[in-house]
């Protein structure tokens, strides 16, 4: 598909299957995966430390994928950790599909070999919005709480506290609808920022202004294409785990028939159980045709955990490029509803606002010349 191409409306919505499966799109959403991972563990493993879990129980529990314990939320130091590693990872996340979304944005107007270090270079000049503008919405739903806590402070006055909290109820109520207006904002913004910001470059204003604008001008639009992508995403990610399972079981027969046992292979397709104790149960394994693998001996020591994290890394594969296939639809998805919003179309200003800087480039160059 190319500009030429789109339609600006729901049909273009399905192709977010193939600008998913890249694997410059995928190599990026899997980074951001690990990353976070990482950042998962050490905010769980300190934390439980610090509730008073050893980290052998920890390591018992969850392995490489632990999951808070109950008494990990009765120390304040495993909250806040736990909360900075949330928040850290969102924006790691957010970050991952901003770069996505502008390969994809570069490749609907043509250029097919914009690179990942290209978009590297343009999320780290392009990406405050994504701290600010989530930090704002937030602020701004504090903001209402703190006004209803005063007024109800204010009816403790005697007499004229209770008349003016009375007046007060209808202004109240209509603010609080910008409130909870702003409250779908805040999780919309998790999905909708990356795509403005990568189609539009703009500043944190902008940003807050399209996330506001898309939700109330073009709601209805916004959910029917949402269940489109999610349809697509949903399918083509089936179709990739059945090719997957397929590529597996080749692996499987091949690898216990040439070894004459299943343990190696076992623990690979045993991976995520064997990794991630406390997220999935026991008898989960990666889908191998025609084997038995529940309950199958597994290879231990140094071999059956490389094994292992290759079984998990099957996995993060797929999850990466479900992520990838969401951030290309949303990139997608404000394209459009941005045409439908004010008719403009975003793939032509880019092209307008590159040929101006040219041109005031070229004006430059011609009243400077370079003197030998």
């Amino acid at each position: 598909m190319n500009r030429s191409s789109l339609h600006l409306d729901v049909r273009d919505i399905p192709s977010c299957a193939k600008r998913g499966f890249s694997i410059r799109k995928m190599w990026i959403a899997l980074k951001g995966l690990l990353l976070s991972w990482c950042i998962w563990d050490f905010a769980v493993y300190l934390g439980g430390y610090a509730a008073g879990y050893s980290l052998s129980d920890i390591w018992s529990n969850g392995r490489l994928l632990p999951v808070p314990q109950d008494f990990f939320w009765t120390e304040t130091l495993s909250i806040v950790l736990f909360v900075s590693a949330f928040l850290f990872i969102a924006f790691i996340m957010m970050k991952a599909s901003l770069k996505i979304s502008k390969i994809t944005f570069e490749e609907l107007r043509g250029d097919d070999f914009y690179s990942g270090r290209e978009a590297a270079e343009f999320a780290k000049q392009y990406s405050a919005p994504l701290r600010t503008v989530p930090v704002l919405l937030f602020f701004v739903i504090l903001f209402g709480g703190a006004i209803g806590l005063l007024t109800g402070v204010i009816f403790r006055i005697p007499v004229a506290g209770g008349v003016i909290t009375a007046l007060s109820i209808l202004p109240l109520w209509i603010f609080n609808l910008i409130i909870v207006l702003t409250f779908f904002a805040l999780f919309a913004s998790v999905k909708l920022l990356p795509a403005i910001v990568g189609t539009t470059s703009g500043d944190t204003y902008e940003a807050v202004f399209e996330v506001y604008s898309v939700l109330t001008s073009q709601t209805w639009r916004l959910f029917v294409y949402d269940i489109a992508a999610f349809i697509t995403i949903a399918v083509s990610a089936l179709v990739f785990f059945v090719f997957s399972t397929l590529a597996l079981s080749i692996i499987f027969h091949a690898v216990s028939f040439g070894a004459g046992g299943t343990e190696l292979i076992s623990a690979a397709v045993s991976g995520p159980t064997l990794i991630a104790v406390g997220v999935f149960p026991a008898s989960f394994n990666l889908p191998v045709i025609g084997a038995v693998t529940v309950g199958t001996p597994v290879l231990t020591g140094v071999s059956g955990w490389i094994a292992a994290s290759s079984g998990m890394m099957i996995l993060l594969v797929l999850f990466s490029y479900i992520f990838s296939a969401s951030s290309a639809s949303y990139t997608l998805i404000y394209l459009c509803l941005r045409h439908r919003k004010n008719g403009e179309n975003l793939l032509e200003r880019a092209d307008s606002f590159e040929k101006s800087e040219f041109e005031r480039e070229s004006r430059n160059e011609a009243d400077n010349p370079v003197k030998d």
